[in-house]
């Protein structure tokens, strides 16, 4: 494997990038390698299966040889990967140098425009031939204009697009084919190459580049209704543009916005720097807040929520048992005494949350499983049957069936006769699930937990 000779020359240049940057610094690769490091080679029709990767001559030609015909085109690479991808090339310059003791005498002769075209297959320099050459595009074609004497040289050659390409795309540099925009006899360009010994004729490849990141653009919001501000939070900028989603633009760095209705936005900003450009983008909710917040009434086990929120939309309640509801106005069961962070979440186009503590004492009411109070059987189906030995028959007595969401799904006043304790329930319109079934009459209170199949 070969490796470059290159020589990578620092140099610090000022540029006044308004708030963000005060100075950038410049660096120039010079690249000349010799036959140790270089990659070209020589291709030539009249003899199709040679190569010549060690040739002295890096030549475009059309000429005659014993007096036969033959066509010759050159390959060259450079070695730009000391460059980094994100590099901004600002300059690049090839030198070819005439190659005074070529042993080719017609040197820089004849109409012999020549092109340098970006070659777009990989190559061998000790395996090229005319017949498996690779191929080239015109796209950024350069152009070496004819000759004005027989030992010209053509200095600074201005590259700079192509180079910039195969900065940019580095898996796909494989350098320039030198060939005559005419191929007709007598014609040729004969320039030294890497593998010529005479150091200074060998070509030059000089590139000036800045090493930036390009810039990553981004912003935050907060809406402070009926106003909205803008935050730039990019990594660099020397400009700004925004675009508000309204039709509205502006320039500033750290705008504010007025929307004329509430609703989503799409917004953008794309900022600048002397590393390139970049666009981001984010939905912007505008609207007035929800300002979440709720009230509630606890009833031993059963807890009534009351949404007090402004105009919101849609809610969602956490009562921090592992059960919720998207009702307005929930009624919760708790099967535990203790203390419960419940959570609302209501929104209009944005959402808010508020939380606040729930304490459950139980006093007076029969606990869960008390041998006083059975349900049966359970789990049920169409009916079951709820006995209690300490209702007073006296008073109203209540059932009550309530779902794990909070709702009372059932709630009827029994018909009863003096010193019954055992009540038929019946259960067709209730979905299968786990619920909590409670009686009370006067004082009494019991609850236990149902199954319904």
């Amino acid at each position: 494997m070969k490796l470059y000779c290159l020589l990578c020359v620092s140099v610090l240049a000022t540029f006044i990038l308004l708030t963000f940057k005060a100075m950038t610094q410049t660096d120039t690769l010079i690249l000349q390698p010799g036959p140790a490091d270089g990659k070209d080679a020589l291709i030539r029709d009249d003899y199709p299966t040679s190569s010549y990767g060690s040739d002295v001559n890096f030549t475009s030609n059309a000429w005659t040889v014993g007096g036969n015909p033959c066509i010759l085109r050159s390959l060259i690479s450079f070695n730009l990967s000391p460059i980094p991808v994100t590099a901004i090339v600002i300059s690049a310059r090839l030198s070819l140098f005439c190659n005074n003791n070529s042993g080719i005498y017609q040197l820089q002769y004849g109409d012999n425009e020549s092109y340098l075209l970006k070659v777009t297959q990989p190559w061998d320099e000790n395996l090229v031939t005319w017949i498996n050459q690779p191929g080239y595009t015109f796209e950024n074609a350069v152009l070496l204009t004819a000759s004005t004497h027989t030992n010209q040289d053509y200095p600074d050659i201005d590259v700079t697009a192509p180079v910039r390409d195969m900065v940019a795309y580095p898996s796909s540099n494989y350098g320039w084919l030198l060939r005559l925009a005419t191929e007709e006899l007598y014609r040729s360009m004969v320039f030294a190459s890497s593998d010529n010994p005479v150091v200074e004729w060998r070509p030059t490849l000089t590139v000036m580049y800045q090493d930036c990141p390009s810039p990553a653009a981004y912003f935050q919001y907060n809406v402070l209704f009926p106003d909205v501000h803008f935050f730039d939070s990019s990594s660099s900028a020397t400009s700004w543009y925004w675009y508000f989603g309204d039709g509205y633009f502006s320039s500033l760095r750290n705008p504010v916005h007025q929307y004329d209705t509430s609703g989503v936005y799409y917004a953008c900003l794309e900022i600048t720097d002397s590393c390139g450009s970049d666009i981001y983008c984010d939905s912007v909710f505008y609207c007035d807040p929800p300002n979440t917040s709720f009230s509630y009434t606890v009833n031993e086990h059963f807890v009534h929520f009351h949404d007090s929120s402004d105009h919101s939309l849609s809610r969602f309640w956490d009562f921090g048992d592992g059960f919720y509801s998207d009702l307005s106005d929930p009624v919760h069961y708790y099967i535990n005494p203790g203390k419960y962070c419940v959570c609302l979440t209501s929104a209009t186009c944005i959402s808010q949350v508020f939380c606040d503590s729930v304490v459950i004492q139980i006093s007076g009411i029969h606990e869960l499983g008390h041998d006083l109070l059975r349900v049966f059987p359970n789990p049920a189906a169409d009916k079951t049957f709820i006995e209690c030995i300490e209702l007073n028959n006296s008073e109203d007595i209540w059932i009550s069936i309530t779902d794990m969401h909070g709702t009372v799904r059932k709630r009827e006043l029994l018909d009863h006769h003096p010193l019954q304790s055992s009540f038929e329930i019946k259960l067709t319109c209730l979905e299968p699930g786990l619920y909590v079934i409670s009686i009370t009459s006067g004082t009494f209170s019991g609850v236990k937990r149902l199954v319904i199949l």
